[in-house]
């Protein structure tokens, strides 16, 4: 059945006898049997020439294809009533000149027809403008109008060239990595292929950095990619989320200490909708543009930021990245929460290094593996603090324990070491059964256990030594700088005393 297309569908109005409304549900329905029309098999059809006819019948004087014969309405229903009902006659007009089935009418129907398409630069409306040029883009193409605008150039130069100027404005928003709507919509899928229908070889940048970096799991999807270079982003945290991580805007004040390092790579149309499947674009992970740090070179780039809420203790220390050494080295390390004199880097790192410690005179033997620890930070121990026994590294007097029966924030220092150096610093420690015996599981940060060490039998309770009681001092000062010299004295004495 032929199409039958009409102008100025009203409808009588719900609200009053007399009065009428446009009929959008009318206007709406015959837009999608011009589309049908377009994308289907029209030629396949005995009734084309007809359909084709009611087309060129309904065109105006200016060349529109206009649902409505003024007008005078809001722009958006300017763009999807009159503009785009126009293209769509144009590209099915397109689709018949280049199947060869033109004749003198459909031809003129179609210059002017192209001529007026000109008039609003195939822009849509608001927010969406930019997503209905791509589709208005695509359509054409797809009907034909590059092929046209090789074989029959001068049947409308001015409309060949506008389609040229925007594939290669595409081709620049790629480059610039500009590919979102003005409310954020990812784009780059739709402008991708308009530029490479149009012979524009421009990549997209992507900074890639979890599974995709080079000998990780999913690094096949980018192989054949351009590798741009080893790079990092600024501002941004990443969080093991798993199998896999994921990236956030840091949100932190001093956000310049939060980095991500990754690799960039430069990608087309058919990889980056590979990678939209594989991150879930739009419910798992959204695209964003970044600046990325090649060097000294600043590339804008796209990259996949998560969606949803994370655990703090699930982020991965700048120091611990990329992601894939993070992965080779997770299960080798351990946090070692610190409680006692060991809050001292100095006197930590005589189990680490060997020697002698300036606090208690005695010399340590060290780890074999003599590594510094890669990172430190502050944390609490949700355990009392108690001083117990007679240590005879210091000179009889007591030394820290925690008394796993009694809840209480205790101020401790965590230090990432391997597994093997923490096993040596237990035995340095004293595994015995009246020392630090029984591990204690505080859980983990980054997906890497944390770990102390006490007794649960609550020792024999015995005063530190004034040197012990200095280096803790000390330590706490060093890990918790915002403290005063005097809440730390009173820490101490609190549970000392």
């Amino acid at each position: 059945m032929a199409i039958e297309l009409k102008r100025d569908m009203m409808k009588e109005s719900e609200y009053g006898k007399g009065k009428m409304d446009i009929d959008f549900r009318a206007l709406n329905s015959q837009m999608k049997a011009l589309e049908e029309l377009r994308d289907g098999d029209i030629f396949e059809a005995t009734d084309w020439r007809e359909s084709v006819g009611a087309i060129i019948d309904f065109q105006r004087e200016d060349g529109s294809f206009s649902f409505f014969s003024d007008y005078h309405i809001p722009s958006d229903g300017r763009v999807l009533y009159i503009y785009r009902p126009s293209y769509a006659c144009c590209q099915i007009l397109t689709r018949a000149v280049v199947a060869g089935k033109d004749d003198a009418k459909i031809e003129d129907a179609l210059e002017r027809g192209l001529a007026f398409c000109c008039t609003r630069g195939l822009v849509g409306h608001g927010f969406d403008g930019l997503s209905q040029q791509i589709e208005d883009m695509e359509n054409f193409i797809r009907c034909g109008a590059l092929s046209l605008a090789a074989t029959r150039p001068g049947l409308a130069p001015a409309f060949f060239s506008l389609i040229q100027d925007i594939g290669a404005e595409y081709a620049r928003r790629i480059r610039r990595c500009d590919v979102f709507s003005d409310h954020g919509s990812p784009l780059a899928r739709g402008i991708m292929r308009v530029a490479e229908a149009m012979d524009y070889e421009e990549r997209l940048p992507v900074f890639v950095y979890g599974t995709l970096m080079t000998g990780m799991p999913n690094a096949h999807l980018v192989r054949e990619s351009g590798f741009v270079g080893n790079a990092r982003i600024d501002g941004y945290t990443m969080y093991d989320l798993g199998a896999y991580p994921g990236i956030l805007p840091s949100g932190r004040a001093n956000w310049t200490e939060d980095v991500v390092y990754g690799e960039v790579r430069l990608v087309d149309a058919e990889t980056l909708a590979a990678l939209d499947r594989l991150e879930g674009e739009g419910h798992l992970y959204r695209s964003e543009r970044v600046i990325a740090s090649v060097g000294s070179r600043k590339i804008a780039a796209l990259a996949y930021v998560y969606m949803h809420d994370v655990d703090d203790d699930a982020e991965i220390p700048t120091a611990l990245q990329p992601y894939s050494k993070y992965v080779s080295v997770k299960d080798d390390l351990v946090w070692y929460v610190c409680y006692g004199s060991n809050l001292l880097h100095e006197r930590f790192m005589t189990y680490i290094e060997g020697g002698r410690c300036r606090f208690n005179g005695r010399t340590y033997p060290g780890c074999s593996d003599k590594t510094p620890p890669i990172l430190s930070m502050p944390t609490y121990v949700p355990y009392e603090l108690y001083f117990g026994n007679e240590s005879s590294s210091w000179g009889s007097f007591g030394a820290a324990f925690l008394d796993l029966e009694k809840e209480a924030d205790t101020f401790g220092r965590a230090y990432l070491i391997t597994r093997g150096q923490y096993e040596q610093i237990r035995d340095m420690e004293g595994r015995g059964p009246n020392w630090y015996c029984d591990e204690v599981d505080l859980g983990s940060c980054a997906g890497i256990p944390m770990l102390t060490f006490t007794n649960k039998t609550r020792r024999e309770e015995n005063f530190p030594s004034s040197e012990y009681l200095d280096a803790m001092r000390a330590g706490l000062a060093e890990t918790y700088p915002e403290f005063s010299e005097s809440a730390l004295d009173e820490y101490l004495d609190s549970r000392a005393w």
